[in-house]
């Protein structure tokens, strides 16, 4: 399962341009699609949510968001896992 990168909002500390994590998933989904890899769209998951999830210009996540991150990683890993049986 390949997880994609997560947003990060304007004014990140060192300077990134927001656009490149979804340039940067946008490459990614191709090559994983090309080689049936699932994909857990965690960029998708969260876009809306910064706010509430990351911390202030900043790529990390506040206490929140990280439990949301580890709960849909730790889902997506038991539904693979389960389906193997």
């Amino acid at each position: 399962i390949f997880d994609t990168t997560t947003p990060y909002p304007e004014g990140t500390k060192p300077a990134r341009d927001p656009a490149d994590a979804k340039r940067y998933n946008d490459i990614a989904l191709e090559i994983m699609k090309a080689n049936n890899i699932q994909v857990n769209d965690l960029y998708a998951l969260v876009k809306d949510r910064l706010g509430e999830l990351q911390r202030p210009q900043n790529v990390h996540f506040n206490p929140r968001g990280d439990e949301v991150l580890a709960a849909e990683v730790a889902r997506r890993i038991e539904a693979a896992l389960t389906a193997r049986k």
